[in-house]
This record gives structure tokens, C-alpha cells and sequence, in this order.
């Protein structure tokens, strides 16, 4: 099979499993509070949503803020690893002098 008819059966696949998805519905609180929306209810729609986006975003910021500790870890125990040998290398040849 070609690359390119590999390609275009994937995205047909793709496309047939998206049409057949159905509208997703809100969890119960979301959709009571919708429900009786008034105009003391709109905040805490607002407060649905952003408590939402803050528990997708966690387990990122978790991983991120990790990755970045261990590769700052590693990138300084490499130039200490490398300083060294240098003012050695500097150090002997000033002995010298």
C-alpha cells in the first residue's frame, strides 16, 4: 500500500469516527446550574469552567515544573563537570610559569 492511500484512510477514519460523536453532555452541577440560570447563577458557571481548565492544566504544570528542575539539575552538574578540568588545565600550565 502506497503512503499517500495509508494517509487518506486514516483520515477518513478519522473523519467518520468524528461524525459519528454525539453532543457531549455537561456533568450534573454544570447542567443545573445552567438550567436555572438567573443573574446571581451566571458566576457560578463562569466558577464550573475555570475549575475545569485549572484540573486539565495541572498534571502539566506538575510534569513541566519537574522536567524543568531535573534538566537545570543535569545542565548545571554538566558545567560544573566541565569547569573544573579547565582552571586545572590553566592552573598547571601557570604553575609552570
Amino acid at each position: 500500500m502506497s503512503q499517500l492511500r495509508r494517509r487518506l484512510i486514516a483520515v477518513l477514519l478519522a473523519v467518520a469516527c468524528f461524525a459519528q460523536a454525539g453532543v457531549a453532555r455537561a456533568c450534573p452541577g454544570c447542567a443545573e446550574a445552567q438550567a436555572g440560570q438567573g443573574p446571581g447563577r451566571a458566576g457560578i458557571v463562569q466558577g464550573y469552567q475555570l475549575s475545569i481548565v485549572f484540573m486539565m492544566a495541572m498534571p502539566f504544570l506538575i510534569v513541566g515544573s519537574f522536567g524543568g528542575y531535573v534538566y537545570y539539575s543535569v545542565r548545571k552538574a554538566r558545567e560544573e563537570q566541565q569547569s573544573p578540568s579547565d582552571d586545572a588545565a590553566s592552573g598547571s600550565d601557570r604553575s609552570n610559569d
